[in-house]
């Protein structure tokens, strides 16, 4: 089977923060977060995967959906990299990684398939 580069990859997303853009008359995005419109405190986050890598990695996809509406912050975007990656580090809380909950954690095949692609 010949696969894609974009096999490879995949692609997370998230914005630094919010803007307002004329709600209640403000046009910016420095408002103190307690008092802050839900403009400037709720930013997009956007995460694709290729379904072979959805596969290799054993990420449950229907899970991930169900978890789509969930709060979430910045501090998650690290710890789910060190998790879905599986580096070691006292810093990782696997409370904030994202995949944990929808990943089968025996991934070692994605880093044999991975040295295969770039052996050619």
């Amino acid at each position: 089977e010949t696969k894609s580069p974009y096999d490879y990859y995949w692609v997370i997303y998230i914005a630094d923060h919010g803007e307002s853009l004329g709600e209640h008359n403000l046009y910016l995005h420095g408002t103190p977060y307690m008092i802050a419109p839900d403009a400037q405190t709720h930013v997009p986050f956007f995460y694709w995967q290729p379904p072979s890598q959805q596969i290799a990695a054993q990420v449950d996809m229907k899970c991930l959906k169900q978890e789509q509406d969930d709060p979430m912050s910045h501090d998650n975007i690290f710890h789910s990299l060190l998790g879905y990656l599986q580096i070691t580090s006292a810093y990782y809380q696997p409370e904030l990684d994202l995949f944990s909950a929808c990943q089968n954690r025996d991934i070692k095949h994605i880093a044999a398939e991975f040295n295969h692609h770039n052996k050619r």
